[in-house]
């Protein structure tokens, strides 16, 4: 049975018809069931923006190629945590797994394939924690000889989990904040880059409301490692000042052609049992920590 595919969105009807658009160019589509979860309004400048993605999916249950389509338009603004939280606990309740993607992600026509093949190989791995599909621009993948590597933090840039890892993650901050003070999680945390701790303080500050940041603690706390592909199967078209939680970051938003050009197009990927490699670990670390060099860059003229 393939995974179900959740699409959760909110104000971005352009955004979401690429989404949808890149999704249904893979070939499993067909025999996949698709939850699309739209957000309600938030305040009034929002509103037209919603009822443009509520036109779109009406309009698009009539002509999808997925094997089936469930669309829940919330009444009430839930905001992104509480809405992945809520429908992703309710979907993969029923399927036992699920793939993951908000609307501001554009997927190669082989994100399926890779998500449910991960999914069936790794399921009976106990120290793997999720599947992702994003991956960064590391020079060390480039020679690294497989087409899989694993890493101390999972991505959620489409995703994909099994029930009996999802049912262990600690939501609650207050059991979280207890559990952080010993030094052992923390430094064990850091291991995906040193600005999670920073985003966990935000989020018990009430400063964020991130669902990812829980996940990731989670993971940490659990010492689990997380599968993605040597070369990123998504792209995000959302760092353009438009979302509400993915401000323009400088990220480059590609076009379609180019796009194309970036993404995976691997059709068949070797899957297999490895452990983490010091030189991706370092280089991954590296990615998502705001180091001493990356401060001095910052204020370089250029």
């Amino acid at each position: 049975m393939k995974a179900p595919v959740i699409v959760f969105a909110y104000n971005r009807p352009d955004k979401l018809e690429r989404c949808l658009n890149s999704l249904e160019t893979n070939a499993e589509a067909g025999e996949t069931d698709l939850f699309v979860f739209s957000d309600g309004v938030k305040n009034d400048a929002d509103r037209s923006k919603v009822d443009q993605v509520r036109d779109l999916l009406e309009k698009y249950k009539g002509k999808t190629t997925f094997k089936d389509i469930k669309i829940t338009s919330r009444e009430k603004n839930c905001g992104l945590a509480t809405s992945i939280i809520t429908g992703v606990s309710d979907v993969i309740s029923r399927y036992g797994k699920v793939i993951v993607v908000e609307d501001d992600l554009v997927v190669s026509r082989y994100f399926l394939k890779f998500m449910n093949e991960s999914l069936d190989f790794y399921e009976g791995f106990d120290e793997i924690w999720a599947v992702g599909g994003y991956t960064p621009e590391l020079k060390v993948l480039r020679k690294y000889p497989h087409d899989i590597y694993v890493n101390y933090r999972a991505t959620s840039e489409g995703w994909a989990m099994w029930k009996n890892r999802w049912d262990t993650v600690i939501w609650d901050m207050d059991k979280i904040n207890g559990i952080i003070s010993d030094s052992v999680v923390l430094e064990r945390f850091k291991r995906g880059g040193n600005d999670l701790p920073v985003m966990l303080r935000l989020q018990g500050e009430g400063k964020i409301d991130s669902w990812a940041i829980r996940w990731n603690f989670s993971q940490a706390y659990q010492d689990k490692l997380a599968i993605a592909p040597c070369r990123t199967l998504v792209h995000n078209i959302g760092f353009d000042g438009t979302g509400v939680h993915s401000k323009s970051n400088g990220r480059l938003v590609l076009d379609e052609e180019d796009i194309e050009r970036v993404v995976n197009k691997k059709s068949d990927f070797r899957f297999e049992k490895l452990k983490p490699d010091r030189s991706i670990i370092h280089a991954f670390y590296y990615e998502y920590s705001d180091t001493i060099w990356k401060k001095i860059k910052r204020r370089l003229p250029w």
